[in-house]
């Protein structure tokens, strides 16, 4: 049966196929590009949640690092080779040498060995002190 211009029943049911099948892609291209929309959203406030964490995380660190600094006590770190990962002012004002010099120094070759058997205690892992003279390795 010949219909409009031409065009045969089956004719039309193939463009009504691709009519259905273009609104079905249609429809999933939509979803998709909600899909995609939604993870972005995600993304963009994970990343804000993550930035958030890191500039609290910086904050506490430099508030740590203030506290450790300008302490009145002296703090010493080091390892159980007694070489020095880290002193501050106040140590270093007490041990009379620069901080910067600190850093990686070797405690077991201190001119004074007087402090170094109360330091093997510590780094052992036992309650040590040391109470008496002590006479600075640095001279400069």
């Amino acid at each position: 049966m010949h219909g409009l211009h031409g065009f045969t029943r089956h004719h039309l049911t193939d463009v009504m196929a691709v009519n259905r099948l273009a609104t079905r892609h249609t429809r999933n291209a939509r979803s998709a590009c909600q899909s995609t929309d939604q993870l972005n959203l995600r993304l963009r406030k994970e990343s804000e949640q993550r930035q958030l964490a890191e500039e609290k995380q910086k904050q506490s660190e430099e508030r740590y690092r203030l506290l450790i600094d300008y302490s009145p006590v002296g703090i010493l770190h080091y390892g159980p080779d007694l070489v020095v990962n880290f002193g501050n002012r106040r140590f270093a004002e007490i041990m009379r040498i620069p901080q910067s010099v600190m850093d990686g120094m070797d405690c077991s070759r201190l001119k004074d060995q007087s402090v170094v058997p109360a330091l093997r205690r510590a780094a052992a892992g036992e309650l040590a002190y040391y109470e008496g003279p002590y006479i600075t390795s640095f001279s400069g």
